[in-house]
């Protein structure tokens, strides 16, 4: 959360973790409108659900958790408009 006129201050570790948590649910719910799409919904049992979600939460800050994705949407960026880092 993010308060008006409050200090902010996030590591790059952090914000990697951040963007790669943002970046899952979104893919999440791309995944959930495109299945709605298709009909009803099929159920899964409660181990497959809890296997895919231990999957999607794999990310560690130890090994740069999200750091590579995150600096590779950056060089795209940089191509199209660095003006943004001013």
């Amino acid at each position: 959360m993010l308060l008006a006129h409050a200090t902010r201050y996030a590591s790059p570790a952090l914000i990697a973790l951040a963007f790669s948590r943002l970046w899952t649910l979104n893919r999440a719910c791309e995944i959930q409108l495109a299945t709605a799409a298709l009909g009803l919904a099929r159920v899964i049992s409660g181990e497959v659900a809890a296997r895919c979600s231990r999957d999607a939460l794999q990310f560690d800050p130890r090994h740069g958790a999200g750091q590579d994705v995150l600096d590779a949407l950056l060089r795209q960026v940089d191509r199209i408009d660095p003006s943004y880092r001013t």
